[in-house]
């Protein structure tokens, strides 16, 4: 059979079908290649997304933790300036719903179910039920440094997490 494919019937060499072979190897990893690089780019592809997606989940949460440390800094700043500077907060004072809310936000911009993700939840949990019980406006400033350092400490790990991926 392959004396067929490089002789022809006078058994002279056939040039031409080692040209044809060479050209089917060709094809074959040329095809191989397209493969491997279009899977590749697929990967490529996804892994920016996902990452795009943390990054800006993370910018998100932050925002809202801005937003509620601001919330929280101008209601204390208010109290200051009051006389006598009071050291209590009312049910009814509308910073009690304004806190659950901003609280709540951060707590939606949670997407993913990891460990450091859960403890922030469980963070913010823990004062939006703090907030219900007490009446006492320390308990602002706990809350303050105690979301910032969750945060920091989710975001550290978050980006961590991403330079990993990249």
């Amino acid at each position: 059979m392959w004396h067929n494919i490089f002789f022809d019937q006078n058994h002279h060499f056939q040039w031409a079908s080692i040209a044809a072979i060479i050209s089917f190897l060709a094809l074959c990893t040329t095809s191989v290649s397209v493969f491997l690089t279009y899977r590749q780019g697929k990967k490529n592809r996804k892994s920016t997304t996902l990452v795009n997606l943390r990054i800006e989940e993370l910018k998100e949460l932050r925002e809202e933790a801005a937003s509620l440390k601001l919330v929280i800094n101008t209601f204390l700043n208010k109290r200051e300036l009051e006389l006598p500077v009071c050291e209590t907060i009312k049910k009814t004072d509308p910073i009690l719903n304004e806190l659950h809310d901003q609280l709540n936000k951060m707590s939606s911009k949670l997407y993913r179910e990891t460990y450091h993700a859960i403890e922030l939840g469980n963070c913010i949990s823990l004062y939006q039920m703090k907030l219900m019980d007490t009446e006492k406006v320390g308990l602002l400033t706990d809350l303050l440094v105690d979301v910032d350092e969750a945060i920091r400490k989710y975001s550290k790990i978050e980006y961590e997490e991403i330079e990993k991926q990249i």
